[in-house]
């Protein structure tokens, strides 16, 4: 990432992200311009890429901006109108623009993960009994969470079978997701726990200035996550919603470079 070209527009700038977002990125080296929450906004410069982490009405705003400036945008806010998610994709032919529901390289390896047991399991034609276990502390609204979700989907897509998810809401920032695989007599778990927010605040001022260097277009999540980590694939998954895949045993692999609706 060359983060001194990097002039970054953040909105929900005062939540509990949003303000690690800032402090990564200039912890980097580059600009925090631009900066939104719901009570005010400040500008000192124009922005060359806004990320947004607020709200599903500070989102529609950060639409709008961008559209009218050319502007790619991030977005990892939750809690999005299906509406407001053709309208991000629609946005693609106009500029940059990404949808995230989790922001940690760790949750794309996870789900990666998934998918090779998932393929292993229909090569030795095994049926495991999975479950999604994921706890946030309380104040989280999202149940379940996108991130709880996208772990589902990825394992409904290649097996069939919809994983039950258990929400928990107790105990410390920030979350826990863990998949459980039930086979005859053994269980595997992948857990990813999140303990703060600044690795994936990190990920998230990176993977702005990789998406301020694309042409127009509705980008996928895990490709650019792919793209950042010098990986050929990762599982592609729309924003917490569907694996690659087209039912058991179909798995194809999606290059780094493929474009998605978000």
């Amino acid at each position: 990432m060359n983060s001194r070209l990097l002039k970054l527009g953040v909105a929900g700038y005062r939540g509990r992200f949003g303000s690690a977002i800032v402090r990564q990125a200039e912890r980097a080296g580059a600009v925090v311009c631009w900066r939104r929450s719901s009570q005010e906004q400040s500008e000192s410069d124009a922005p060359s890429v806004l990320v947004d982490v607020s709200s599903p009405l500070g989102v529609a705003s950060s639409l709008a901006f961008c559209r009218a400036r050319g502007l790619p945008l991030l977005v990892g806010a939750s809690g999005l109108s299906q509406e407001l998610k053709d309208e991000l994709s629609a946005a693609g032919a106009e500029i940059p623009v990404c949808r995230v529901a989790n922001f940690s390289m760790l949750h794309y390896l996870q789900r990666a993960i998934l998918e090779l047991l998932a393929g292993a399991c229909t090569t030795v034609a095994v049926a495991p009994r999975v479950s999604v276990v994921e706890r946030h502390p309380v104040f989280k609204r999202d149940k379940p969470s996108a991130s709880a979700v996208a772990l589902a989907e990825c394992w409904r897509k290649d097996q069939g079978v919809l994983p039950e998810i258990t929400s928990v809401r107790d105990g410390k920032e920030v979350s826990d997701h863990r998949v459980d695989l039930d086979f005859d007599g053994e269980r595997l778990s992948i857990l990813h726990a999140v303990e703060h927010r600044e690795g994936p605040a990190r990920c998230a001022v990176r993977m702005a200035a990789l998406l301020q260097s694309k042409p127009a277009a509705a980008y996928d999540a895990g490709s650019l996550m792919a793209e950042l980590l010098g990986l050929s694939t990762l599982p592609v998954v729309a924003a917490g919603s569907a694996c690659a895949g087209s039912g058991a045993g179909a798995r194809p692999r999606a290059p780094e470079s493929e474009l998605l609706s978000v």
